[in-house]
C-alpha cells in the first residue's frame, strides 16, 4: 500500500512538472525548430516527453517527420497522448512508459534526432556518463539536442533552482556549461555546439553529433 501511494504521488508530481515545464516552452521552442530545420530529421525521439509540447514544434518544423515520445511516468503520457490526440499528431508520433535504460526493441532506433529536455538533472551525476552515451547509441550518425538551465551562471533563477534540484529527491544540482560539453565529449560526441537560448537567461542549448 505504502508503494503504491509512492507511486501515486509521484506520477502526480510529474505530470504537474510537466505542465509547468512549457514555462520555458517559448526558449527551448525556437532552438528545437531550429535544430529540426537545420538537420531536417524523419525519425524522432523525445526522452522525458512531458507534456508533448515539443513533438508539436518538430511536427511543425517538419512536416515530414515521424516519432515517439518516452516517459517513465504513467500520468505524463497519458498527458502527451491526450494532447497529440488534440492537435491531430497521434498517428504520427506515439508516446509510451519507457526508461530510457532499458527501451523495448521497437524504440531503440536508429533516430535521426533525440531530444532531452529539462531532464538531466534527474539523473546521478555517476549515471550521467552511461546516459549522453545512450543518447548517442539511439542516433547513430544522427544529432543530439539536448537542454538545460545550467549553473555557475551568476543568475539568481538558476541558483535557486539549482538549490531545489538539490533538496528534492530524485534529482540533483545543475551542471555548469563546461560540465555539459565536456560530458558529452567524453561520451563520444565528435562534434559538440552550445547556444545560449536567451538574454538573461541561464537556459542553454546543446547540439551533438
Amino acid at each position: 500500500e505504502q508503494h503504491r501511494q509512492e507511486v501515486n504521488v509521484a506520477s502526480g508530481v510529474a505530470e504537474l512538472v510537466a505542465r509547468t515545464s512549457r514555462v520555458s516552452e517559448p526558449i527551448f521552442a525556437p532552438f528545437v525548430a531550429d535544430v529540426v530545420a537545420r538537420f531536417r530529421p524523419r525519425l524522432v525521439l523525445d526522452v522525458g516527453c512531458g507534456s508533448g509540447v515539443y513533438l508539436r514544434h518538430v511536427a511543425e518544423a517538419a512536416p515530414e517527420s515521424t516519432g515517439a515520445g518516452v516517459d517513465v511516468q504513467a500520468g505524463v503520457v497519458e498527458l502527451a497522448r491526450r494532447h497529440l490526440a488534440e492537435w491531430r499528431l497521434d498517428a504520427r508520433f506515439r508516446v509510451e512508459v519507457a526508461d530510457l535504460r532499458c527501451l523495448p526493441p521497437e524504440l531503440t532506433g536508429p533516430w535521426d534526432l533525440v531530444l532531452a529536455l529539462q531532464n538531466i538533472y534527474y539523473f546521478l551525476p555517476g549515471d550521467q556518463p552511461a546516459l549522453l552515451a545512450r543518447l548517442r547509441e539511439l542516433a547513430p550518425g544522427g544529432t543530439v539536442a539536448l537542454g538545460t538551465a545550467v549553473a555557475g551562471t551568476g543568475n539568481p533563477a538558476a541558483a535557486h533552482l539549482d538549490v531545489v534540484l538539490r533538496s528534492t529527491v530524485g534529482s540533483v544540482g545543475l551542471p555548469t556549461s563546461e560540465e555539459m560539453v565536456s560530458a558529452l565529449v567524453e561520451a563520444g560526441f565528435a562534434h559538440v555546439e552550445e547556444r545560449r537560448l536567451a538574454p538573461w537567461q541561464p537556459l542553454r542549448g546543446f547540439v551533438a553529433r
